[in-house]
């Protein structure tokens, strides 16, 4: 399992890597093959993004195949499975887009919904599941682990933690546990050190920073060299992939400072 997660972590970023110029660089320079007349070129410029797509595709799907795998071997020797709640009531759904970078936050708005009587159902992708009900005392605790020990789902449910929802990322795998308490009682928590859980958040934050960063990097570069040979008046794909890498890099900075902001001015004052 460790020598497949150890994969896992690596394809997984060449995946991301494979994603974005899928959809960044190699798409518009596609469109603008198709938009040429093909007589007049030679087989190695149709060749070549055909080739790279390829790669790109094969990259994903070993990828996908590798987390499907460790999802497996998982469910097989470690107590993986979740603690399902069957809803009754009316149900709905909220949208958290960067909710894995800020395990902290996260937690204090799942406790603030459960007193708002809004328990939570199911987690799926970026969507959380609440169903409407009666005001309820529930701690959460989220994390985000490189690795897993065997004992680790056995000895938080044995203590009485329910497991809401488990998923392998690009960097780990991100947990959360949820347990009910009394009114008047201590909030029950897992007694993880403080200084340790900052790190790991910390660590966290800055391997998603990276990749993102080393992708916004890569597209300004992308972009300075299109306009560099960019001349006045030039046809409408030229026009089309500065547009769209334009409007890439610009969002990708936006992420990056929103992200960072986040994280620095909001989730390491909550540890």
């Amino acid at each position: 399992m460790r020598r497949i997660s150890s994969h896992q972590d690596k394809w997984s970023s060449f995946a991301i890597i494979s994603a974005w110029i899928l959809l960044i660089i190699f798409m518009p320079f596609c469109l603008m093959l198709f938009m040429l007349d093909f007589e007049d070129l030679a087989p190695i410029w149709w060749m070549i993004p055909i080739s790279l797509i390829i790669l790109a595709v094969s990259n994903i799907r070993l990828s996908i195949f590798l987390k499907r795998q460790l999802k497996d071997l998982e469910k097989k020797y470690f107590n993986t499975s979740i603690d399902q709640v069957q809803a009754t009531g009316k149900t709905f759904r909220k949208w958290k887009n960067t909710w894995a970078y800020f395990p902290k936050i996260l937690e204090r708005w799942l406790m603030e919904m459960a007193a708002q009587g809004n328990r939570l159902v199911k987690v799926n992708g970026n969507f959380f599941i609440f169903e409407e009900g009666q005001n309820e005392k529930v701690s959460y605790f989220c994390e985000m682990r490189k690795r897993i020990e065997p004992s680790y789902f056995d000895m938080h449910k044995e203590a009485g933690w329910q497991l809401k929802h488990k998923t392998t990322q690009h960097f780990g795998s991100f947990v959360i546990w949820a347990k009910q308490y009394k009114e008047g009682e201590t909030i029950p928590t897992l007694g993880q050190d403080i200084t340790e859980e900052r790190k790991q958040t910390f660590r966290t934050y800055l391997k998603r920073i990276a990749s993102l960063l080393f992708l916004t990097v890569l597209n300004l570069i992308h972009l300075l060299l299109r306009i560099k040979d960019y001349k006045f008046g030039g046809d409408i794909g030229d026009k089309v992939v500065i547009g769209i890498l334009a409007i890439v890099v610009l969002l990708s900075v936006g992420i990056l400072i929103s992200i960072s902001y986040t994280y620095f001015f909001k989730e390491r004052k909550l540890h």
